[in-house]
């Protein structure tokens, strides 16, 4: 595998592996938009290829994003029912290694044709980590990280769906034209 298609799925596990460790809600949720943004980039990174193994992968990433925001709303209710405790008490360094992450992924691919979709990504992730923690550190909003996960559960699920339906279809359709 190139440094082009490793680096961002590096990233992401890099981003899960300190979620875990500093039971931090954000990193964790975050893990799972930057593996999206690693699929992207593998895909763009893989063209030309076919329709069919396209829509495999598709297929494939939807079925697991979907699977990680079933997994995050399961985290936040066994937060919810004190089954698991999260700590989320790391913000600077939090928000730190998000702007890095961010940082590198763009700087890495800034000229890929997925630029603008994945700068957009990246900045409303940076964004609502930070509304999040602003409100738990300063506000005292206690539950505002994991408020921020169940955000982005919602929004990897339409995205999954979006992948398993409505791209593989459309990568199917264009190998059946060749």
């Amino acid at each position: 595998m190139s440094l082009q298609r490793a680096l961002p799925w590096g990233l992401a596990a890099a981003t899960l592996a300190t979620g875990l460790m500093w039971r931090d809600c954000v990193l964790i949720a975050s893990a799972a938009v930057i593996a999206m943004q690693a699929f992207h980039r593998t895909m763009d990174a893989l063209a030309p290829q076919t329709g069919w193994a396209a829509a495999a992968r598709c297929w494939l990433m939807g079925g697991a994003t979907m699977a990680a925001a079933l997994i995050l709303v399961g985290t936040v209710i066994a937060a919810w029912f004190e089954l698991w405790t999260p700590a989320n008490d790391r913000g600077v360094q939090t928000m730190a290694a998000l702007v890095v992450v961010q940082g590198v992924m763009w700087a890495r691919y800034r000229r890929s044709p997925l630029v603008d979709e994945a700068g957009r990504i990246g900045a409303w992730t940076l964004t609502g980590a930070l509304v999040a923690l602003v409100a738990k550190g300063f506000a005292g909003v206690e539950f505002a990280p994991c408020l921020f996960a169940l955000a982005v559960s919602g929004a990897l699920v339409l995205a999954g769906w979006r992948l398993a339906r409505d791209d593989a279809s459309l990568f199917l359709w264009s190998g059946q034209r060749r």
